[in-house]
């Protein structure tokens, strides 16, 4: 990954990513080295809860700790804090990797590299490892929950569910105030991805996890389709408008037909609109979260489908209508066989949301055994795993949102009326609102300057590594070459000459066996 978005390495200025100005700029060289360290901090973490796992269960396969989880997760829940703790390091991995709070800042800068490694690992790949990896540890936190009833097993899932709740709602909020398209879009990501941790999460809480996790893993495969088919028609409508901010576009419904035509049946997928993919594992969620107690996260993420709606209909319109806003390079324009990729995802994104109601239930039925085999018993696919005292409730309540921000987002960024900028020169909350969400919060400064005060604070140890350093690596090769120096002097290559060093030494040693000392 940091190879790839780090593609640019040489950090022309083209390939800069950020801004627009006063916003800072950042080179593609600097975005890899972000990712490759925030992503390495939950990587140490998740290592070492790992080592908990090996020193209590003794081995590294996760079958066999599945096997053995009883067994050991008794003696691990004996020690106070102990199951807390490595429920907390476990999990951070996957969250790091995920690009989930507090790990999320990462992936906005990822997008430095070309748009196919977007769509590939930033859609559909690398960042859905946190996903799979939180599926392959929830059948050892489930024993310890449900079987063990061990309350600290639930940090495991309660830190799944709030994480991915609230980075789901942080995401969208910024996804509707930035100007960069791939931006817009990895906030998406993140977002969406937080909807899947929540799912995970509420999964892990449920006595029958099984329909939760087919939610989440149908989730996963349709946001792979309309995501990364996004991803490619964002790479399209820079190459054409010459620009990466969506303020510079507009119009381009006339220079890409049959790229808006898709992007607006893989939008209206990710804004959830049924019978669309993105609609039926995103309800399965909220409904799991319901179940599952998960009230907070529920509200969240009830709040991130308004958001949800409105960033992508602000994204649309931006980009495909309303007056051109940049120049257009002649040398740009594309013909329909570039729009044919994105155009083929958006037919099988489609057409997985038509099928939802059959591959759904399939794929809870593949989906069953395999946990019966993991957790060592039978679920019953009769539970009642997502009752609820309102079944319609959450369903009426997220496509209400749904519609509320999709008009909103059409009335401001499609018919243009009225028009944004009037709505920030009018209301000084709204300003405020949008800078603030454009410096993400805060969470980005207070990071770096977490790096720099770790920076300031090892210069002391920098000096002293740098004399150890020097000493060891410069000062005793210099040694070494001096002593050399003076032993070369010494052996002249004359034979008569090394005949007499030889039986010097060896008289040498004669007189000192002689007198004792050897």
């Amino acid at each position: 990954s940091y190879a790839l978005i780090s593609h640019y390495y040489t950090d022309e200025p083209g390939r800069w990513v950020g801004g627009p100005p006063p916003e800072p700029m950042y080179p593609p060289s600097h975005c890899g080295l972000k990712a490759l360290f925030t992503t390495t901090v939950g990587d140490v973490l998740m290592f070492s809860g790992i080592f908990v796992l090996y020193a209590h269960a003794g081995t590294l396969r996760l079958t066999a700790i599945y096997a053995s989880a009883r067994a050991w997760l008794a003696a691990l829940a004996s020690t106070p804090g102990m199951l807390a703790l490595t429920a907390t390091l476990l999990a951070a991995g996957p969250l790091s990797k995920s690009a989930q709070f507090p790990f999320q800042e990462w992936l906005p800068e990822a997008m430095a590299g070309p748009t196919p490694v977007s769509a590939l690992i930033h859609a559909a790949t690398m960042v859905k490892a946190g996903i799979f990896v939180v599926a392959r540890f929830l059948p050892i936190f489930y024993i310890g929950l449900h079987e063990l009833g061990a309350w600290e097993a639930s940090i495991f899932f309660l830190l799944v569910a709030y994480s991915g709740a609230l980075t789901a709602l942080l995401a969208a909020a910024q996804g509707c105030v930035s100007s960069e398209l791939k931006k817009i879009l990895a906030y998406s990501t993140m977002s969406q991805l937080g909807y899947m941790m929540l799912g995970l999460g509420a999964a892990g809480l449920l006595p029958d996890p099984a329909l939760a996790l087919t939610a989440t893993f149908y989730h996963l495969a349709a946001h792979a389709a309309f995501k990364s088919a996004l991803f490619m028609v964002a790479g399209l409508a820079i190459h054409v408008a010459g620009s990466i901010y969506v303020e510079q576009m507009g119009g381009l419904r006339r220079e890409l037909g049959l790229a808006w035509a898709s992007s607006l049946a893989l939008g209206l997928s990710l804004v959830g609109l049924p019978p669309l993919s993105g609609f039926w594992g995103k309800e399965e969620i909220l409904s799991a979260s319901i179940a599952s107690g998960l009230l907070v996260p529920f509200l969240l993420a009830l709040l991130t489908v308004f958001l949800t709606a409105f960033y992508t209909i602000r994204m649309l319109g931006l980009v495909f209508h309303g007056p051109a806003r940049g120049e257009r390079h002649a040398e740009a324009a594309l013909g329909h066989l570039a729009s044919s990729t994105p155009a083929f995802l958006a037919i099988i994104s489609v057409a997985l949301g038509l099928s939802a109601p059959i591959i759904m239930p399939e794929l809870e039925e593949a989906f069953r055994p395999v946990l019966n085999n993991y957790l060592g018993t039978e679920l019953s696919s009769a539970a009642p795993a997502l009752s609820s005292p309102w079944p319609w409730a959450g369903t009426v309540a997220s496509l209400s949102l749904m519609a509320v921000g999709a008009l909103l987002a059409f009335t401001l960024y499609v018919r243009g009326r009225p028009r944004p900028e009037d709505l920030l020169a009018t209301r000084p909350s709204l300003r405020r609102l949008r800078e603030v969400l454009r410096g993400r919060l805060g969470l980005n400064a207070i990071y770096y300057a977490i790096s720099g005060l770790m920076l300031r604070i090892r210069r002391p140890t920098r000096a002293v590594e740098a004399g150890i350093d020097g000493a060891w690596n410069s000062g005793l090769p210099r040694a070494m070459r001096a002593l050399a120096s003076v032993l070369r002097k010494v052996q002249t290559g004359h034979l008569g000459l090394n005949m007499a060093y030889l039986l010097a030494f060896l008289t040498a040693l004669l007189v000192l066996a002689l007198l004792g000392v050897i």
